[in-house]
């Protein structure tokens, strides 16, 4: 959803003002590592927009000697890789230099500065600095600046448009249900798969389906590389270099999508090596589309060449919770290379491979027309989000409906 407005004059009656005029803003900072818990033992921890949900940032991690403090109420706002995004404290908790708080002064409505920070997101991400990874300075926040209604207009305008972002929100829990029930179709699909049923169907003996099959671990059929990272002085975004990948971050459907490069990458993984997230998450996985860098949260999977890769990649993401659930580590969780060789699969006869992993092809683009059209009707409904923004803090939200233009 692009948000790259800028309004450059108030309406009649309002005030154009900066951030720094009408809130307090706290720069986040990093407590040391020790001081991090999953216990709950102190206040809940977030470090950046990784730990963002819909509206509230989503728990994971504690801190018992947290630096910087937001509190319930305040803003939160991303500053650094990516720039903007923002959300709301529930509750009282520790902030890394990843974030920022946002406390409007006492008349001001924080759901308001909320909403119109989030109709600014693009606006306030451009401004940002960095040759590899973007970050915004305080004073940069501080200077952005806003309309500001009228305080009695304020609570009006704020529940103008939670009444009707709940009309949207209801909408697109009816996608996202279906979304999910596309992905147990996917699930199942899978599990057929590898249980030897998607090529045989006559008996109901799983021992029967796999028979001929050859159970073994990934070490025994693949060539397991762990990624390392590179000095940061050797990341760069003039495409100089390899691709680099540090983490899931970088995933996408099923490639990576690079947006750093590295010249002098530790560990390369190949064209059609099988990438996997060996630190916070464990488990996801992606195909390399080229020759590329990984860093120390991502290990390459290179099947021998007898083994279809494809085939062990559509088996790695059948056992990703399995996989997971290997994972160790009090605070974030992570699995070792001996840990990753040791994982069991079913590999079918070398004939085999290619048909079930075509026919599991054929399936999924039935699936993934359906999730394009699903994602298609979201991406509307997140158009008809800002436009509703875009009124309100263009103050004809008071005169006009959006969404029914009376």
């Amino acid at each position: 959803m692009t948000r790259s407005h800028t309004i450059k004059t108030a309406p009649k009656g309002w005030t154009s003002t900066t951030i720094g005029q009408i809130a307090l803003v706290t720069q986040g900072q990093s407590p040391p590592s020790s001081s991090y818990n999953r216990k709950k033992q102190g206040l809940p921890f977030f470090q950046g927009k990784a730990n963002f949900g819909l509206r509230h940032p989503v728990p994971e991690v504690w801190c018992d000697k947290p630096r910087k403090i937001a509190k319930r109420g305040d803003i939160l706002i991303s500053v650094r890789a990516p720039v903007g995004p923002v959300n709301m404290c529930r509750e009282n908790c520790g902030i890394g230099r990843g974030l920022a708080s946002i406390r409007p002064h006492p008349k001001i409505n924080s759901l308001y500065v909320y909403y119109h920070l989030l109709f600014l997101e693009d606006n306030i991400a451009a401004r940002g600095t960095g040759t590899t990874f973007k970050a915004i300075t305080g004073d940069q926040l501080r200077s952005v600046v806003l309309n500001i209604a009228p305080t009695n207009e304020q609570a009006y305008i704020t529940s103008k448009i939670e009444s009707l972002f709940s009309k949207i929100d209801a909408a697109r829990q009816s996608l996202e249900t279906a979304m999910s029930l596309l992905e147990q179709n996917r699930l199942s699909i899978l599990n057929h798969a590898f249980t030897g049923r998607l090529v045989h169907h006559k008996s109901n003996n799983q021992l029967n389906y796999l028979k001929g099959w050859t159970s073994t671990t990934i070490g025994q059929i693949a060539l397991v590389t762990q990624g390392q990272s590179p000095p940061s002085s050797s990341y760069n975004r003039k495409k100089q270099g390899l691709p680099f990948f540090q983490g899931k971050a970088n995933f996408g459907l099923r490639h990576p999508v690079p947006e750093v490069w590295c010249d002098k990458p530790r560990k390369i993984a190949k064209r059609g090596d099988i990438l996997i997230s060996v630190r916070a998450p464990v488990g996801p996985v992606n195909m390399c589309r080229e020759n590329c860098g990984i860093g120390r949260g991502l290990a390459s999977i290179r099947p021998h060449p007898k083994i279809n890769s494809l085939y062990v990649y559509y088996h790695l993401l059948f056992l990703e919770d399995n996989i997971a659930a290997r994972g160790t580590g009090t605070t974030f969780k992570a699995i070792t290379g001996d840990q990753l060789r040791s994982v069991v699969l079913n590999i079918a006869p070398t004939n085999e491979q290619a048909y079930i992993t075509s026919k599991i092809e054929s399936l999924f683009s039935k699936i993934d027309a359906a999730r394009q059209s699903l994602e298609t009707a979201m991406s509307l409904l997140e158009q008809n989000r800002l436009s509703i923004l875009n009124h309100a803090f263009t103050g004809r939200l008071v005169r006009t409906n959006p969404l029914t233009n009376q």
